[in-house]
């Protein structure tokens, strides 16, 4: 394992070389237990992958598995789970610190523009369903993967991302992109309320 950590932490440093920021590791005061999901896809089994060869426990899960990795590459536990259903959320969070929540129904544009009620439901279920599952678990960070279109559509089209790019506070006012406002925008504005701390208000 240390050998491994050794050539993911070379890997990782070249690679940010062509970045504005360096590369560091995910929390290096200690090992944890991680639950990632949606890692039946590309970018969530690459998380697990990197947070497993720094030495984390993973828990990876998907309604599918993935394609392109066997499951002991990117992960110690894989739970072929419907994370719409709250009791999956609860298992696959229990005992876990921290919570990669990148599971969503998602398509092309064709399958959004046909299917705007079911990707809305089905999306509004997992992320509820495993923010309370986290809560009721104990875990202690949460990260909510959000979508593009929950920015307007003039800043999707800058192409300057590096070292500055689309920022949370550019989310606000909500101006959704058209082509999937009535999922992806609005469906990812009420999740980062949902995620935000809560204001006091002083009467």
């Amino acid at each position: 394992m240390a050998a491994a950590q050794t050539q993911v932490h070379a890997d990782y440093a070249g690679v940010s070389q062509l970045a504005k920021y360096p590369f560091e590791s995910y929390w290096p005061s200690k090992k944890l237990r991680v639950c990632v999901t949606g890692a039946g896809g590309f970018i969530a089994s690459h998380l697990a992958k990197r947070l497993k060869l720094e030495g984390h426990y993973v828990i990876a899960c998907d309604w599918k598995r993935n394609e392109h990795f066997s499951e002991d590459q990117f992960c110690d536990e894989f739970h072929l789970v419907d994370l719409r259903l709250f009791d999956n959320c609860k298992k696959v969070s229990e005992g876990c610190d921290h919570v990669f929540n990148l599971a969503a129904d998602m398509g092309g544009m064709g399958f959004i523009q046909s299917n705007h009620s079911v990707i809305l439901y089905n999306n509004t279920m997992i992320s509820y369903n495993m923010m309370e599952a986290a809560r009721q678990n104990g875990v202690t960070r949460f990260f909510y993967a959000s979508s593009a279109c929950i920015y307007p559509e003039h800043k999707q089209l800058d192409t300057k991302v590096e070292g500055g790019g689309l920022k949370e506070s550019d989310a606000w006012p909500a101006q959704v992109c058209q082509a999937c406002a009535m999922w992806s925008g609005w469906f990812a504005h009420l999740n980062v309320c949902l995620c935000s701390p809560p204001v006091p208000h002083h009467i």
